[in-house]
């Protein structure tokens, strides 16, 4: 065999062997977009960002080459996609590959209410950075048009993490005050009926000595009072009690009115 000949036989044989290690171990698409928090998660479409109509994937399988037609205001039905995440997720970057821009991302909290929104976005494939999305439930993705348009692939990238906790307001302590004297009291002199009114729209009316009044402004005009006033309400309406006092917060009132008169 000529030596020529030997040259081709082994050119040959080695573009089997790579030929058949190709078929052995083929290579990972080559759009990849790891790291994201969608990578592989099954996606809900519809005609908003609650109701489904169903669920795909072709978008978040990692390869460009599989794609979803998002229908526009012609076909409602398909004309948004979305993704709920367990807990919440921060937001920092995206990657999207699409044959328009003419999309909108809206992000949403736990609530359903909008934290923000994306217009227009970058749809090369290349990732994105400088959002700032944080305690975000649902992503939702919304063709602005009216007609469908493919998506290849698409990924949000940032942290998963579990929802906050606000913080409960304190409760104030209430102080008691001391016991009554056992002497009923007998109405004399100046007297006037304080009526308050709370800002949840309720009125509460006292008819009082004047004296308990003008402690009841001061209280109201003083910068270092307590947050919490309590008003004797006398014999008015006692019952079986021995004393009875209702207390006022200083910030849920919203306007009093004093009217005086003499008690004869």
């Amino acid at each position: 065999m000529s030596k020529r000949l030997k040259v081709i036989f082994s050119s040959l044989a080695v573009a089997l062997i790579i030929a058949l290690v190709s078929s052995l171990y083929p290579a990972s698409p080559s759009y990849a977009y790891t790291g994201g928090l969608l990578n592989g998660k099954s996606i809900n479409y519809g005609p908003n960002e609650i109701t489904i109509n169903g669920t795909f994937s072709e978008l978040t399988d990692n390869n460009e080459t599989t794609s979803y037609s998002l229908g526009g205001y012609n076909s409602p039905s398909i004309k948004t996609i979305w993704y709920k995440f367990p807990e919440v997720a921060s937001i920092n970057a995206y990657q999207i590959k699409a044959i328009t821009n003419k999309m909108k991302f809206s992000f949403y909290d736990l609530t359903g209410n909008l934290i923000g929104d994306v217009a227009s976005p970058d749809v090369s494939g290349t990732k994105i950075d400088g959002l700032s999305f944080d305690n975000v439930s649902k992503i939702a993705i919304t063709n602005t048009t009216n007609s469908a348009f493919g998506i290849y692939e698409v990924d949000f990238f940032g942290e998963e993490h579990a929802a906050s906790t606000p913080t409960p307001e304190p409760i104030p302590t209430v102080t008691p005050e001391p016991s009554p004297s056992a002497t009923p009291e007998v109405p004399s002199g100046g007297r006037a009926i304080l009526t308050i009114t709370l800002t949840t729209g309720l009125d509460k009316e006292f008819d009082l000595p004047i004296s308990e009044v003008n402690e009841f402004l001061n209280w109201y005009d003083s910068t270092n009072g307590s947050a919490r006033y309590g008003i004797d309400k006398h014999d008015n309406n006692k019952g079986p009690f021995s004393k009875r006092t209702e207390y006022v917060i200083h910030d849920k009132i919203l306007t009093f009115e004093v009217s005086e008169y003499t008690a004869q």
